[in-house]
């Protein structure tokens, strides 16, 4: 995949990674429900296009953010 600059002020990037995290978790909630209503193969499939959309949103979009700012990247996530 295509990388693309996002340079961003900090102020701005700081409020697009929370709804960047609060998106992640809207989607990873949407396998659950998934998980719970439909047949297995229907649950394969959509959980591995939610998994393809997370990773793209975390390596290509939050990443970039975070080596512009290191300062934003939770603690947990620190990169040593």
């Amino acid at each position: 995949m295509e990388h693309y600059n996002i340079d961003l002020p900090k102020n701005v990037a700081q409020d697009v990674l929370g709804m960047l995290m609060k998106s992640a978790d809207i989607l990873d909630g949407t396998v659950y429900v998934v998980k719970t209503t439909c047949k297995p193969e229907t649950i394969d499939r959509y959980s591995s296009i939610i998994a393809e959309i997370l990773a793209s949103l975390s390596m290509d979009v939050m990443e970039q953010i975070y080596q512009q700012y290191p300062d934003l990247r939770p603690y947990e996530t620190n990169k040593d």
